[in-house]
This record gives C-alpha cells, sequence and structure tokens, in this order.
C-alpha cells in the first residue's frame, strides 16, 4: 500500500512538473509570441539604423500583429495541429520577409 500510494504521489508530481512545460513553448525557436515579439524589435531596429523605409517597417509590423491576433484567436480554444502550423508558417514568412527588405537596398531618405 506504501508503494502504490508513493508511486502515485511521484506520478502526480512529474504530471504538475510536465504542464507547465509543454504548455510554454510552441514551435523550434519557442514560443510564437516570444518569436513574434523578436521580430517586432527587429523591425525597430533596422528603421532605426535605415536599413528599412518607413513604409517597409509599417507594412511588416501589420503583418506581426496580424499573426499575433490570428493567434490569440486559434488559442481561444487550444491550438490544433493545423493550427500550430499555419502560424509557424505565417511566422517563418515575416521573418523571411524582414530579411528580404533588409538588404533590398531601399534607404529613408534616399532618392534615385
Amino acid at each position: 500500500m506504501k508503494r502504490l500510494i508513493a508511486s502515485l504521489a511521484i506520478a502526480s508530481a512529474a504530471m504538475i512538473a510536465a504542464a507547465p512545460a509543454s504548455a510554454q513553448g510552441w514551435g523550434r525557436d519557442g514560443n510564437i509570441h516570444q518569436r513574434l515579439q523578436r521580430i517586432e524589435y527587429r523591425i525597430d531596429r533596422n528603421f532605426q539604423r535605415g536599413s528599412l523605409t518607413r513604409n517597409e517597417a509599417s507594412r511588416l509590423r501589420a503583418e506581426a500583429n496580424g499573426v499575433q491576433r490570428l493567434a490569440w484567436r486559434y488559442s481561444r480554444n487550444g491550438l490544433t495541429g493545423w493550427e500550430h502550423r499555419d502560424l509557424e508558417r505565417r511566422v517563418d514568412r515575416l521573418q523571411n520577409q524582414l530579411q528580404r527588405q533588409r538588404f533590398d537596398d531601399d534607404r529613408r531618405g534616399w532618392r534615385r
């Protein structure tokens, strides 16, 4: 009887510890919201450095906000596998757009 109680206590402790860990991270780089925050920080930083024009930064911020709203909408009832993959694809696409815009040789205030 003591073994049964001890094993149940160990199993319940393991489940309690595993629940927050599984709820925290989705995606290979961690939480989607954290990835979006990093992207928004990079947008701001590159705009300040002049790598992004005002229009490019505005479009990228709008895209990031749209993904953030979609992530919130999806997560209200829990994420399905499809929704998770959809969010990952959208964040990856946003990262790629940011990378392309940074190196497209547009400069703030630069006239052709």
